[in-house]
């Protein structure tokens, strides 16, 4: 029986050192799967994180477009509100435009007019002098006329451009 003993603590020996390789290896694939747990934690925080980030982004970006929104509704109401007051000055200045055409027509028809008469007075010699006089006047009144109709094209001038600028 000493042999069965023997064989039998032989085999429990084996046994054991066989037990005790799976529980080294057991022990290593815990400790591997530790690891990759802990890795695993560590990403899922980071992607916790990025989308913590990436929804204080969509947020920010969300209220941008809510107050561009607001602006534009307020520039489309304010330009509403203003259209007709717009539409109405444009109607003035077409309306001025149209009349310093007309008396600059007018002026430079009476500068003609004025050259006429002063040429008809020069040929009726001294009975014509009341006439030259007269054509004279004519003369500095149309011109006149021509300053004003000039300064009215460039006051026009410059208010169009400070309104497109």
């Amino acid at each position: 029986m000493a042999d069965a003993d023997d064989q039998l603590g032989g085999q429990l020996g084996a046994i054991a050192a066989r037990l005790t390789d799976i529980a080294g290896c057991v022990a290593s694939e815990a400790e591997a799967a530790t690891a990759v747990m802990r890795g695993t934690t560590e990403q899922a925080h980071r992607i916790a994180q990025l989308a913590a980030a990436l929804a204080e982004a969509a947020a920010a970006i969300e209220e941008g477009a809510r107050r561009q929104t607001e602006t534009l509704a307020h520039a489309r109401a304010t330009l509403a509100i203003n259209k007709p007051v717009i539409d109405a000055l444009t109607r003035s200045a077409e309306g001025v435009a149209s009349i310093s055409v007309t008396v600059s027509d007018i002026a430079r028809e009476s500068q003609m007019l004025s050259l006429n008469a002063r040429i008809e007075a020069a040929r009726s010699g001294d009975a014509g002098g009341a006439f030259a006089v007269v054509a004279a006047e004519m003369s500095a009144l149309s011109g006149r006329t021509k300053l004003a109709t000039d300064d009215i094209r460039s006051k026009q001038k410059s208010d169009l451009d400070y309104l497109c600028h």
